[in-house]
């Protein structure tokens, strides 16, 4: 635990100096809060562009986020510092996913603040949040560490988050896509923000989270021990 506070201190602290990762925090908010106040269409409901830029927010965000400081530590001889330092896989990564996760919920409570959500409405909406950035996390954590540097990080970020951001946008249009947007996370995520209701939540919606977040733990874990520790 020492570890992961410590991680996530120089994290905080380290965000002052690079505005590229305040951006990040701030911008799916910033984005969501115009359009909600500027466009008014008869029959839209008001929480429209709020909904669709958190299922963005959750699938671009952290991915970036993560692959960004990871790939940046690597470079600067950090991370290899802390692994001298027996600092373990899971505390890094929970350090790094409690820094990357709790300033994203900040920008999600700030929208669901927008969207006016009741006090439940909001917690099941920030909840939904939070399970999805977890696992945005370790996907942008996998590709940080698969990666030797930040321009290679960001080249196999930016297609990620392309494919898991804007598949549940197209999914709403076509019927046809949806079917194979179901395979992905942030589909899932989609559908759940749109209820926001725990009794039409489906548990195949919550089974299938859970699987992925297990599936990509794992990974980031065989993956930090073979490419890191084993260097």
């Amino acid at each position: 635990m020492k570890n992961m506070t410590i991680i996530l201190k120089k994290q905080i602290k380290d965000t002052l100096n690079n505005k590229a990762i305040l951006i990040q925090f701030l911008l799916f908010p910033f984005m969501s809060a115009i359009m909600t106040f500027s466009v008014q269409i008869e029959g839209m409901p008001y929480d429209y562009f709020i909904k669709m830029f958190a299922c963005m927010y959750i699938g671009m965000a952290p991915i970036i986020i993560a692959s960004t400081i990871i790939s940046e530590e690597k470079e600067s001889g950090a991370l290899k510092m802390l692994i001298y330092s027996n600092v373990k896989g899971k505390e890094y990564i929970g350090g790094i996913a409690l820094y990357i996760v709790g300033g994203c919920l900040i920008g999600c409570f700030m929208m669901s603040l927008i969207a006016s959500y009741s006090l439940l409405e909001m917690i099941i909406f920030l909840l939904i949040s939070l399970i999805g950035m977890l696992i945005s996390v370790m996907i942008g954590s996998i590709i940080g560490i698969m990666t030797s540097s930040q321009m290679k990080a960001s080249s196999w970020s930016i297609p990620m988050m392309i494919i898991f951001s804007f598949i549940p946008m197209i999914s709403s249009f076509n019927e046809s896509f949806k079917k194979i947007g179901f395979l992905f996370y942030t589909q899932q995520i989609s559908e759940m923000i749109n209820t926001l209701d725990l009794t039409s939540i489906q548990s195949f919606h919550m089974i299938w989270l859970v699987i992925y977040f297990i599936l990509a733990f794992i990974l980031f874990m065989l993956v930090y021990k073979k490419r890191l520790t084993h260097q």
